[in-house]
């Protein structure tokens, strides 16, 4: 399966922000493609919608995940302790954050 890529806008006083989601098959794992449409829907949001800022929390343990962002030019903001449940298990997020090139 190809991969998907979401954002989900904010709103009121932090409507020039918007969430950044992806997923992409085993399959296509190491190829680069996530990091690129990561980056294509990233710079086409702050074009086309006036973002100031896109974010994504991935799970701390998520490496690869962790690793598309950084080589799409998020930069890691901090760690969030016990901020998420899966599964039953609480996990730690970290905050990567992309700032307009304007802002």
């Amino acid at each position: 399966m190809p991969p998907g890529v979401g954002l989900q806008p904010m709103t009121d006083v932090n409507r020039r922000s918007a969430e950044i989601g992806y997923w992409i098959g085993a399959a296509y794992w190491g190829r680069g493609i996530a990091t690129e449409a990561v980056t294509l829907v990233t710079d086409w949001a702050f074009g086309a919608h006036g973002f100031l800022r896109i974010f994504a929390q991935p799970f701390a343990g998520n490496l690869a995940s962790r690793r598309v962002l950084e080589k799409a030019g998020y930069q890691l903001e901090g760690t969030m302790r016990s901020s998420a449940v899966k599964d039953g298990e609480v996990r730690d997020q970290c905050l990567y954050t992309r700032l307009s090139p304007g802002a």
